[in-house]
């Protein structure tokens, strides 16, 4: 009689897996169901194989040993990856992937479990009171292996329980209760045959408590994608929450830390957006592994985070805070970008009218420490060399105005005295520099310039350096951190100090970028360049000739050949054009039709 029972058991918690996967599959968004997917399917298994190994060990004397035994290894091992399946949720949620290198060994108990279950361990039946049940070393051995994966899923949440949100703490807590008190119940009584049973209810709690389509969309509305943190939305909802409570209680302590990425700018300037998108993840796993007595970290903005401390001491925060500055200390010996954190906290007491207030002087606080640290930046700046950089002369607010002007001008600065020279953010962002303030930057800078402008732009600079020349201008083509040239326009002359003040090469480069000047089709200078020099020549009142050459046939030649040929024509003559008057001129080309070749004397 009992067989038969539990067999409507697993009938009826089978028709209720089934139901999930179908409402599974009818609302899931994006990827956030792949881990239940999982669960659901290792579950279903489980189930299927527990009433299905209930029917053969209740008619041993009709099913061949070997189909009892296989099933049986299948019904254990279902159980056991389920179990798994649920230990490794637990990590990505608390950990965010940070321990996904160990996934594998995780799993290694489970094949060596299966190893051991075929060869060495034993799995024998017996009839007890209404059915008959697997006993001896092997489901032993199954029900501690995944006892253990269930026991140590729920000692990490216990350990993170600050950090739980409330569908963890009503249903899917409770439930994982159950299925370890089912698992142990199972161990003392083996007619009861409650693991599918256990199964099916953590199931349907996972899925009411995480997965259904209401918590996966008020999920995503309060959780940021790039960092993992709660989003501003959750902030806004929770600080309504807080501020009630601390309206009826103004004693109950609250602390807000601000903390801000200074060099975030720099990273998305040297090796794009994307890396500064992983930089931030980065900073977030920073965040979440050592500011440890924080309530809940959100992520504000762009490169801002908010951290609240509740009944917490300040010693708490002080704690945290030097233990997330010695980490990005280490992150910077690992060689990888050490990461700039300005941070400032406020603590809450009776004074303060509402925690917006304490807020408003947390912010104040993390940007007198942000000033602090630019501070500390511009009076001493370590080179990558490891030598102390001396920026005197090269801190003028005037040029941080000047920097705002636009994104295409670059104004620079260059000490004389010290050879060191300061760009513009907007300059060091386009071409990729590092830092703001550079040594020795014309020898940085002269292996950026194109091959055939080099020479051009060094000589015209070392006349203005020996005084051969008052002012500096010179137009010349650099390599952007793209890889392609662009073409500038430079500007500058030397001022020189008084009263002890250093003498200093100051000027400005134009980018003018590659399509306003340069030809697509024959890779030469195109018709607006050739305007620019010819005003500059009649400016200087310099001799110059000027040649206009036109293909009368290249349509005729798209007609006949094609686009390909009729492209490569224009190429080829561009080149022999360009190497016909390197030593005397340029040559010009407009849509590589036309072409302008200009000599620097009269014919």
């Amino acid at each position: 009689m009992y067989p038969i029972l539990i067999l409507r058991e697993e009938l009826v918690c089978l028709v209720i897996l089934l139901y999930l996967i179908f409402i599974s599959r009818l609302y899931r968004m994006g990827k956030d169901s792949l881990i239940f997917k999982r669960m659901l399917s290792f579950a279903v298994l489980h189930v299927i194989f527990d009433g299905v190994t209930v029917w053969t060990v209740n008619h041993r004397s009709e099913i061949p040993a070997w189909v009892n035994d296989g099933l049986h290894i299948l019904f254990f091992l279902s159980a056991i990856l389920y179990a798994y399946t649920f230990f490794i949720y637990t990590l990505d949620l608390f950990y965010k992937g940070r321990l996904k290198k160990w996934y594998r060994y995780f799993a290694v108990p489970i094949a060596v479990y299966a190893v051991l279950l075929v060869t060495v361990l034993k799995t024998e039946y017996a009839d007890f009171v209404g059915t008959s049940a697997s006993v001896g070393s092997g489901p032993s051995a199954g029900y501690a292996l995944a006892f253990v994966y269930f026991i140590a899923s729920m000692l990490i949440m216990i350990q993170n329980r600050m950090k739980l949100s409330r569908y963890f703490k009503s249903s899917l807590m409770p439930m994982l209760i159950f299925l370890v008190l089912a698992e142990i119940a199972q161990i003392f009584i083996k007619e009861l045959l409650m693991t599918g049973g256990a199964i099916t209810v953590i199931t349907v709690a996972f899925f009411f408590s995480l997965e259904n389509p209401s918590a996966v969309l008020e999920r995503k509305a309060i959780t940021d994608a790039l960092s993992g943190l709660s989003a501003r939305s959750s902030y806004e909802r929770d600080i309504m929450s807080y501020d009630a409570e601390f309206a009826r209680d103004k004693t109950i302590p609250f602390i807000f830390l601000f903390v801000d990425i200074n060099n975030l700018r720099s990273v998305n300037g040297l090796y794009g957006h994307q890396a500064g998108d992983e930089y931030i993840s980065h900073i977030a796993v920073l965040l979440t592994d050592h500011l440890r007595g924080a309530e809940h970290i959100y992520r504000m903005g762009g490169d801002d985070f908010l951290a609240i401390y509740r009944h917490q001491e300040e010693s708490a925060v002080i704690r945290d805070v030097r233990e997330l500055r010695q980490a990005c200390i280490e992150e910077g010996k690992k060689g990888n970008h050490t990461p700039e954190l300005a941070m400032g906290y406020a603590v809450s007491n009776p004074q303060y009218n509402t925690l917006r207030d304490v807020l408003r002087v947390a912010d104040y606080m993390m940007f007198r420490n942000k000033a602090e640290l630019k501070r500390e930046m511009t009076m001493s700046l370590t080179h990558a060399s490891g030598t102390q950089l001396n920026l005197m002369g090269l801190t003028d607010r005037v040029f941080d105005a000047m920097c705002l002007t636009s994104e295409n001008f670059y104004p620079f600065l260059t000490n004389l005295e010290t050879n060191v020279t300061r760009l513009s953010p907007a300059m060091c962002e386009f071409f990729g520099f590092e830092s703001e303030f550079i040594a020795d930057f014309t020898e940085i800078w002269r292996v950026m310039i194109h091959p055939d402008d080099e020479k051009e732009f060094m000589d015209d600079v070392t006349a203005v350096l020996t005084r051969r020349k008052q002012y500096h201008y010179c137009r010349y083509r650099a390599r952007g951190k793209n890889g392609q040239y662009v073409e500038l326009t430079c500007r500058g002359g030397i001022y020189h100090g008084r009263d002890g003040e250093p003498d200093v090469f100051s000027g400005y480069i134009v980018n003018h970028g590659t399509p306003e000047v340069m030809d697509s089709a024959t890779g030469l200078r195109n018709f607006y360049q050739l305007t620019e020099n010819l005003r500059e020549i009649i400016a200087r009142k310099a001799p110059a000739s000027v040649i206009r050459l036109e293909i009368k046939n290249i349509n005729r030649i798209r007609m006949l050949y094609g686009n390909n040929v009729s492209k490569q024509v224009v190429r080829i003559l561009g080149d022999q054009f360009r190497q016909a008057v390197k030593e005397t001129g340029e040559a010009y080309s407009n849509h590589g039709e036309n072409f302008m070749l200009m000599l620097n004397t009269k014919m």
